[in-house]
């Protein structure tokens, strides 16, 4: 009875790495589709919103995220941030974990150009292994981002941006590094 118990779970673990497979392709090409749907004569002064996902942390650990910047000015922008790990022997064992942050990100010019970043935000982060152990630390767990990066454009409706920071865990005193290549859409 076991036997058939792990094998279950095997198949579901390749099911879920097939999902995520199709649902990023299916994203791609719905990005692209309306990208080219989105009529020419766009302002790109009245682009308010992005809206993106980190493609490096969902292909190497089924982290399925989601971020929304909304431009507050030229300069400043509000951004948050949602992800989800299922089970990854990188991020929390095999165990799951979320994290929600949002905060600020301030826009200047780096190398002669004007889209470097740096981001501040807070967030609520909880990891659990397969023990039932809070990775994350104990009570409330709350953390601190600091994020530096380039922000580009593919083109008027779509964006890239590729990132590298420090999260710190309040309550454990963890540090991990995040990272990533971020792609989305504005509107």
């Amino acid at each position: 009875m076991d036997h058939y118990v792990l094998r279950a779970l095997k198949v579901t673990k390749i099911n879920r790495g097939g999902y995520i497979c199709k649902v990023f392709c299916i994203s791609l090409f719905a990005m692209i589709f309306l990208s080219s749907e989105v009529s020419a004569s766009g302002d790109k002064s009245t682009q308010k919103f992005k809206v993106g996902t980190n493609m490096l942390s969902l292909l190497l650990i089924g982290d399925v995220n989601a971020s929304l910047e909304y431009t507050l000015n030229k300069r400043i922008s509000f951004i948050s941030t949602a992800h989800y790990v299922g089970s990854s022997k990188f991020v929390s064992a095999e165990g799951e974990g979320y994290r929600v942050s949002a905060g600020v990100r301030a826009y200047g010019s780096f190398r002669g150009g004007e889209n470097g970043f740096m981001e501040f935000k807070t967030g609520l982060s909880h990891y659990d292994s397969d023990q039932g152990v809070n990775l994350s630390g104990d009570g409330a767990p709350l953390s601190i981002e600091f994020y530096g990066g380039l922000n580009d454009d593919f083109n008027e409706f779509l964006f890239y941006e590729l990132k590298l920071g420090l999260i710190r865990f309040l309550q454990s005193g963890n540090i991990a590094m995040g990272g990533g290549f971020n792609v989305g859409l504005k509107f």
